[in-house]
């Protein structure tokens, strides 16, 4: 994946100080502590606390695995702008990266039994 090659940059998503994520919201030079918010649907936003889910300056999450987020941009010039956002878990920095494990290979198909010949006599016993 594309966002895992990105390691030797991370953005780096801390614990805000009041228990939030700090993050950058769009076109802002300093990060912000940012709220998850729960919404109607089972969707959940990123944002400023006090601005209801969904608002201009969140983001929704669209998918999170534990390793993979993704977020995508609620305002939609934002989302011309910036896009998508995919954030890999990066390795703890001096850990080794798993490498992909090899592709098995496929078994050789077995040789065709040889028929016997027609109009051959029988084996002798």
């Amino acid at each position: 994946m594309a966002a895992a090659n990105q390691c030797k940059q991370p953005y780096i998503i801390t614990l805000g100080p009041t228990g939030g994520v700090m993050m950058h919201l769009a076109d802002q030079a300093t990060p912000t502590e940012l709220r998850l918010k729960g919404a109607p649907g089972g969707k959940t936003y990123v944002g400023p606390e006090g601005d209801p889910p969904g608002g201009a300056q969140d983001r929704e999450v669209v998918s999170f695995d534990g390793r993979v987020l993704i977020l995508r941009w609620m305002d939609s010039e934002v989302q011309g702008r910036y896009g998508t956002m995919v954030y890999v878990r990066c390795p703890a920095e001096g850990a080794k990266r798993p490498h992909a494990k090899p592709k098995a290979k496929p078994k050789a198909a077995p040789k065709p039994i040889q028929p016997p010949v027609q109009g051959a006599p029988p084996p002798a016993r």
